[in-house]
């Protein structure tokens, strides 16, 4: 048997015992097909032909889009479509498509019968033929034994026979002993009626008589169809309707619960304020970083904001938030910032919108005079005199060393002085890139000068607030 297959590159004629196709290189086909195993499948000749069978392929070995199970051989029928990922093989066995030609009598010499049948004529419509003009043709009167042909002068259509075609209700009296036939008693009959012939039994199977203008009477002629009427049907549109009115109805709930649960969670200027506050509160610094605006994250790093925040001579105590005044695409509001008894502070703030996102775009910085100045006390009343001095700026701490400023620090910290009992800040003022503050230290019960000034003055070196200078 030659057999082949019909591939994208061409015939394939099989010549070998074992055919094998897949992705390898040392196949006999190989498929470049990324769907396709190294080995994915062989074709072997046996007694009835070749048969197929998957090597256990990943995605499959399919044979007319039915899938071949592993290493089970399947018998290939001529005009088989094989499928190896997107790559069609149709297997062709030669001289096939002669076989299913040569089907007709006329292809054999000697069919051993002789067709009984004649070679059919076509007849000629019954619009376009008249007996009279055919050749040969004679009218021949009608008789008793051959009686007019339809389309003949004198033809008439024969009636059917029925048992009282020469009945006649009328002159049906006028017999000698002529005597009205009695009425079945049987359930079912119904009395004759004057003038007609007797009514026949109504025995099960028989079909009633005729009523003119009945309808849909089955089985009797003259009747009208009527066409039948389900008593189903209106019951089936009210299932119909009461399913997709249901449908509608869960269509609507689903809607209004996804618009609900979208319109509860959607962004607005307070959920950003409160998600801001509550972070800076509770240290989550990261979440408080991402409630700001792109370009405000341009100014400072999520590090440096979380190092400012995180100092523990600063850190922000209490965070709360007028509420927002919003137009259609900003909004302001005012943030209060507390930093324990020390200080407190507001700030002025400015929201946008970024992506349908509400952020925090100006207001919010690393560094303010009154942050410094909360580090700067805190950090004297717990005797921390490196944390104070780094609050000083460049300037302040030239006219100054560590050793002296810690020494210092350490005398109003004594119990002969009686000890530093607070440090407050007010009354900030900043202008540009400069402040003045009042700062209050109090030792014992007394406040003292000149660590304490009444007055002080920042400045922002390298955009961080620093104490300057006192007055």
């Amino acid at each position: 048997m030659e057999a082949s297959l019909n591939s994208p590159n061409g015939l394939i004629t099989l010549t070998t015992n074992t055919f094998i196709i897949g992705r390898s290189a040392d196949n006999h086909f190989v498929i470049q097909d990324p769907q396709a195993s190294s080995h994915h499948a062989e074709i072997r000749s046996d007694a009835q032909g070749y048969v197929l069978t998957d090597l256990g392929s990943t995605n499959g070995t399919f044979v007319n889009e039915q899938r071949l199970s592993p290493r089970v051989p399947r018998l290939l029928v001529s005009n088989d479509v094989i499928r190896i990922g997107s790559t069609r093989l149709t297997y062709e066995i030669a001289g096939s498509d002669d076989v299913t030609v040569r089907a007709g009598a006329h292809e054999y010499p000697d069919p051993g019968y002789t067709p009984n049948a004649a070679p059919t004529q076509p007849w000629p419509s019954s619009s376009d033929y008249n007996p009279a003009t055919q050749p040969g043709y004679q009218q021949s009167p009608a008789s008793s034994n051959y009686p007019a042909q339809p389309g003949y002068p004198g033809y008439q259509q024969p009636r059917p026979p029925s048992a009282y075609s020469n009945y006649n209700a009328d002159t049906a009296h006028g017999y000698p002993d002529y005597q009205q036939p009695q009425q079945p008693t049987y359930p079912g009959a119904q009395p004759a009626q004057s003038g007609y012939p007797p009514q026949q039994p109504s025995w099960a199977g028989a079909a009633p008589a005729p009523v003119p203008g009945q309808f849909d009477a089955p089985g009797v002629p003259g009747s009208q169809a009527v066409p039948p009427v389900s008593a189903a049907q209106p019951s089936q549109k009210k299932r119909i309707g009461l399913i997709i009115a249901v449908v509608i109805l869960l269509l609507l709930v689903i809607g209004g619960g996804i618009g609900a649960y979208l319109y509860l969670n959607r962004s607005t200027p307070v959920q950003t304020l409160d998600t801001y506050c509550s972070s800076l509160q509770s240290g989550d610094y990261q979440s408080a970083y991402n409630q700001l605006s792109s370009s405000l994250q341009g100014s400072f790093t999520e590090s440096q904001f979380a190092n400012a925040e995180s100092d523990k001579n600063s850190k922000t105590s209490s965070c709360t938030h007028t509420s927002p005044m919003v137009s259609s695409i900003s909004a302001t509001a005012t943030l209060m910032l507390g930093y324990g008894t020390v200080a407190s502070e507001s700030a002025s703030v400015t929201l946008l919108q970024e992506s349908g996102t509400w952020k925090i775009s100006q207001g919010v910085g690393i560094s303010t005079p009154t942050k410094t100045l909360t580090a700067y006390c805190n950090a004297i009343k717990n005797n921390d005199a490196q944390g104070a001095f780094n609050q000083l700026s460049s300037s302040a701490q030239s006219k100054t060393s560590v050793a002296q400023f810690t020494q210092a620090l350490q005398q109003l910290s004594s119990p002969q002085v009686g000890g530093i009992k607070s440090c407050t800040v007010s009354n900030v003022q900043q202008n540009g890139s400069t402040a003045t503050a009042q700062v209050q230290l109090v030792v014992g019960n007394k406040a003292v000068p000149p660590i304490s000034p009444s007055r002080v003055t920042l400045i922002k070196e390298n955009g961080i607030w620093k104490v300057d200078k006192s007055q």
